[in-house]
């Protein structure tokens, strides 16, 4: 995903704001897309002071009650953030103090059922144009979200060089925390992967630009034409949530779906620091933000209870 382009007269605070938390180590690339929208409306409002004000400010947050809660709370308070950061530079510019908005008290995810995600990589070859290999794009980008838990960021900078076939591996360059690794592929995705590399070949042969995931002018496919057609995908598939289930739902699915597995026929606590290395989280508290216990999960615990109180209590009364 590109970095977004700022043009306030505030833009190079913002952009030094945003390197300053990626030498932190943190990705902040949703951040700084939040950001964006502060810019838009500076720029919009023909602001040209070279520091914030309290009215700027305010005007800003005035209409965000329309948002969503999670919606208004995330544009808000990388307001907040950067106010803070340029208050350090400029000492008589506005520091917003609070976000003048809660989170929701619920998390928020959606675990997607086997066939709906089945149903979302068909209807990508409903995508048009029908004769491009838009169709296959997608539709092997929802898999491989499916079936690795990746971010999108890292699939998206993936390229032909980071895919060994042979040996079932994906390289993921720098992900969150700049941070290497190797992730698994099942046989059924590696099978797929090679389909669609064949494909993408033929596509630039002249390799112009080495991305896995090519748009329709043959560069890197962008973040925001995936959430926007992914959002178009569910809408066709009619999935609906309490909330509208989002791409990165695809990760929590994943993890929530390997928990299950294990659940069957493994010990689980042995399991968990594949799995966080799999996602490339630091730790496995990371990793528990993305397991959810499931109507499936609580039908394996029962099962698993019900066969340890016969074999441990049962069993050894009726011994004695």
């Amino acid at each position: 995903m590109n970095m977004p382009i700022y043009k306030s007269t505030l833009a190079k605070w913002m952009n030094d704001f945003v390197a300053f938390k990626q030498l932190q180590k943190f990705t902040y690339m949703d951040q700084a897309l939040c950001l964006r929208y502060f810019d838009d409306f500076l720029v919009e409002k023909h602001f040209c002071a070279s520091t914030l004000n309290r009215t700027i400010v305010e005007l800003y947050i005035a209409p965000t009650q329309r948002y969503k809660p999670n919606t208004r709370y995330n544009r808000l308070s990388i307001v907040r953030e950067f106010s803070r950061y340029l208050k350090l530079y400029e000492r008589e510019s506005y520091v917003l103090s609070q976000v003048p908005a809660k989170r929701p008290s619920y998390p928020r995810f959606y675990i997607y059922s086997d066939h709906e995600i089945a149903a979302l990589i068909r209807m990508c070859f409903s995508l048009k144009p029908l004769v491009s290999h838009r169709t296959q794009t997608f539709a092997t980008l929802i898999g491989l979200l499916a079936t690795t838990g990746l971010r999108i960021n890292e699939a998206l900078s993936i390229t032909l060089d980071d895919v060994d076939l042979e040996k079932q591996l994906l390289f993921i360059r720098k992900g969150k925390f700049s941070k290497d690794r190797w992730v698994p592929l099942s046989l059924s995705a590696t099978h797929a992967l090679g389909q669609y590399i064949t494909i993408r070949k033929e596509i630039s042969f002249n390799h112009e630009d080495n991305s896995l995931f090519l748009n329709q002018r043959k560069k890197k496919l962008r973040y925001d034409s995936v959430q926007n057609t992914f959002r178009h995908l569910i809408r066709q598939c009619q999935i609906r949530g309490n909330q509208p289930p989002r791409l990165h739902d695809l990760r929590h699915t994943y993890a929530t779906k390997c928990l299950l597995k294990w659940y069957q026929h493994a010990d689980i606590n042995a399991k968990l620091p594949a799995l966080a290395t799999c996602m490339g989280h630091v730790n496995i508290s990371s990793t528990q933000i993305y397991l959810h216990i499931t109507a499936e999960i609580r039908a394996q615990a029962q099962r698993r209870f019900q066969e340890n109180f016969n074999k441990n209590i049962l069993n050894k009364g009726e011994r004695t």
